[in-house]
This record gives C-alpha cells, sequence and structure tokens, in this order.
C-alpha cells in the first residue's frame, strides 16, 4: 500500500501509519520544515523511527518533503492507495485550498483504482448547528462532484473518505481489532459505539439538512465565509447576525450593484465633473483589480504572503510606465480615452474568463506565477496612461498644469 501524508507529519500521524505492515511506501508533505526540526529535537526521537515500527524488510520507505502539498499533488507524478489531508479549516484562503473542487480533481487523478481520500474537519459528538451543518454539507457536496462515494464518519471529528465505492465502517471495525495493533486511546467498544449505524445515520441526516449550498471552488471559495459565520456564532460575535446575512447575498450581487452605481455616476457627469468622476472610478477599479489578483493568487497558490511584494512593486512600476507615455499631440482628445477603456474592458473580460470554473486551468502549473506578474503591471500600466489622458484632455485650461485636487480623486477612489 501506497499513503501520502499531507500536513500533521509532526504530531504522531507518521508512526501511527507505519505501525500497518501493509504500508510499503510513505511520502510526507509538511510546509514549514521548521516545525519538523523542532518537534525532533525536543521529543529526542527521529519522526517515523520511535519504538513498535516494523524493521526489516516489513519497514515501509519513508520520504519526507518539506513543500506545499497541494503544488506536490497537482503536479507531481505516482499513484497512491490512500491519500490524507491533514488541513486546517478553511478559515482563509490559503487553507481553503485543500478543500476546494479542482484539488479534489487533482487529488483523484493521483489515486490508484479503489484508492481512498480522507479528509477531516471538527465536527460534534451529538449536536450539529446550522451553521456547522452547512460547513460539513459543503465539504461533502464538493467531495461528491468529484468522486463517486463520500462516507462521513461521525465523531468530535468527523471523517470524510472519498473514492469509487462506500466505505463499510463495520469493516474498519473488524480491521483494527483483527490488525493486532495496540491502539493506545481507543479499543474496538469505542469504535463500535463512535462508528454504529445509528450514530452515521444521524450525521448523515444532520448534515444533509444544512441546506444546499454552493460548491467550493478555488475561484468562487464559499467555505472560508461560512467558516467565518460559524466561528462568530460560537464565540457569540455581535456580528455575528450580520455576517449570517451577508453569506445569503449572491456572489455576484455586490459587483454588479457598484458597476452599475458608477456607470450611473460616469453618465450623470458633464464637464470637468466627469474627469474627476473618470479618475475615481478608475482608482477605485484598479485598486479592486489589484486586491482581485492578490486573492486569485492566494486561492490558486497559497504563496501570497511571500509574492506581495514583487505584485505591489510591478504594479506601482506600470503606474510610473503609464504615467511617462506620451500621449501624441496629433491625436483628437477621446481617442486615447477610447484606446485605453478597450484595453480596460479586455481586461475585465480576461479576469472573468480566470474566474469562472475551470478558468485558471489554462494557465496552471509554471505559468500561473508570470500570469500575476504580467496582469498586475498591465493594471498599474493602465492606471498611470489613464490619469495622464483625463488630465490632458480635461485640464488643458490650466496652461498644461494638472490641478493636485484631481490626484486626490484617483488617491480618494483607491
Amino acid at each position: 500500500v501506497r499513503v501520502l501524508l499531507a500536513g500533521g507529519v509532526p504530531g504522531g500521524s507518521v508512526d501511527a501509519v507505519l505501525k500497518h505492515e501493509s504500508v510499503r511506501s510513505l511520502d510526507c508533505i509538511e510546509l514549514d520544515g521548521k516545525l519538523i526540526d523542532l518537534v525532533e529535537r525536543v521529543g529526542g526521537v527521529e519522526i517515523g523511527k520511535s519504538e513498535g515500527m516494523p524493521s526489516g524488510e516489513a519497514r515501509a520507505a519513508v520520504r519526507i518533503m518539506r513543500r506545499d502539498a497541494r503544488a506536490f499533488i497537482s503536479g507531481g507524478v505516482g499513484k497512491y492507495d490512500l491519500m490524507i489531508v491533514s488541513a486546517p479549516a478553511p478559515l482563509n484562503l490559503q487553507w481553503n485550498r485543500f478543500y476546494t473542487r479542482e484539488f479534489f480533481a487533482e487529488a483523484a487523478e493521483r489515486l490508484e483504482k479503489g484508492g481512498i481520500l480522507a479528509v477531516s474537519h471538527a465536527g460534534s459528538e451529538n449536536f450539529l448547528s446550522s451553521d456547522q451543518a452547512r460547513v460539513l454539507r459543503t465539504i461533502h457536496d464538493t467531495m461528491a462532484s468529484v468522486f463517486g462515494e463520500v462516507t462521513i464518519l461521525p465523531g468530535s471529528t468527523v471523517h470524510f473518505l472519498a473514492g469509487d465505492s462506500k466505505v463499510d465502517a463495520s469493516e474498519l471495525i473488524r480491521r483494527a481489532a483483527e490488525s493486532g495493533i495496540e491502539l493506545k486511546y481507543t479499543g474496538r467498544e469505542y469504535l463500535e459505539h463512535r462508528f454504529s449505524a445509528e450514530r452515521i445515520g444521524f450525521l448523515e441526516s444532520s448534515v444533509m439538512s444544512g441546506g444546499r449550498p454552493a460548491l467550493n471552488t478555488d475561484m468562487s471559495p464559499v467555505l472560508p465565509l461560512y467558516e467565518q459565520v460559524l466561528d462568530a456564532g460560537m464565540r457569540g460575535s455581535p456580528a455575528y447576525r450580520l455576517m449570517e446575512r451577508a453569506s445569503a447575498i449572491p456572489p455576484a450581487l455586490a459587483p454588479a450593484a457598484t458597476a452599475a452605481v458608477f456607470l450611473l455616476l460616469m453618465l450623470l457627469s458633464s464637464g470637468k465633473s466627469a474627469g474627476r468622476t473618470a479618475v475615481f472610478v478608475m482608482g477605485f477599479g484598479s485598486f479592486l483589480f489589484q486586491m482581485m489578483i492578490m486573492i486569485s493568487l492566494q486561492a490558486v497558490s497559497g504563496h501570497i504572503y511571500h509574492e506581495i511584494v514583487m505584485v505591489s512593486a510591478l504594479f506601482m512600476a506600470g503606474a510610473a510606465i503609464g504615467a511617462s507615455i506620451r500621449v501624441m499631440d496629433g491625436w483628437r482628445a477621446g481617442r486615447p480615452l477610447a484606446s485605453l477603456h478597450a484595453a480596460c474592458a479586455a481586461m475585465i473580460l480576461l479576469e472573468l474568463a480566470f474566474l469562472i470554473p475551470g478558468g485558471g486551468s489554462m494557465i496552471a502549473g509554471k505559468w500561473m506565477l508570470p500570469f500575476f506578474y504580467v496582469f498586475s503591471l498591465a493594471n498599474g500600466t493602465l492606471t498611470g496612461a489613464y490619469y495622464r489622458s483625463v488630465a490632458r484632455n480635461f485640464y488643458g485650461a490650466y496652461g498644461g498644469r494638472v490641478p493636485a485636487g484631481y490626484y486626490a480623486f484617483d488617491l480618494f477612489g483607491a
């Protein structure tokens, strides 16, 4: 049996897997390599080599890799019989990457026929609130959109086992008893109680009562908001009701309403006020675009905290380049702005194409990061060029000098 353990390496999972003699190879992935060093130094034992492990020919080949698990699964080679993903709750986009439809599809490609993907999430022994049921239902439905069967096992931690066929809980209990492995924290009686047909049926009915939420994807991440609502409710936060209502708003409503307001502003503006409105809308739009770039980068790569400096620097460099471009004196006043409007529209269409389900796959792999770099540079260039064109077209009456007040409108929009 070939096993992949993504996350949870320092928590004892490696030793637990290696106790099974059927395991012939174990690949372990941990993003924070320093955490592994700390555990080994403090614990005084090398991970995967504690007492009670099989030895000789029965010992599995262990490989510990210090890298991003999502990148390894999506870009690696080789297949596994079991993949165990131990990721924190998807409270942010970095961890949400391990609960999306795209990730589950990538994991399915790395599984052998009959293989199983295991994912877990905090649950409850005897009761599920509507918010918690919605989170668990979202994970279940998103996995079910890729795999033929998804089995849910109850407990304070809910386990999702996805594969070609349903997993029989009684078979798991039987194999655990026959393995001869000493269980420190559980026993057959405990497992029979926890995975009883009654408890499994209660969990399934409770989860399915959580409505029918949207699937969780890289570019339409619904789980982080659901998690925030769940967390706020558990803490009794005053913002709970507000967040609960916000989670019910269709995702397209906010951008559509914003675009409508800005379009109305531009249609109602005239004369010099049209220039002020134009730079305000461009400032707001370019900043919003930059935020979308950063969010999209984090959603698909998880490395925004490393790349934010480069992405921001490229935007500022693009703004300087755009502002330095001289608009030819022979052009009619409206032509430069019309060209810039067309370029902005093209960027919006490109971003929308990227946001649709599966759209990001067209630049997957090694082209992902360069795409975001180029997109950020282009966003800055258009912003700088747009401001200069507006200044030339609307403020010529000031002897070529641009009033600082109009620059303030651009910053106010941003």
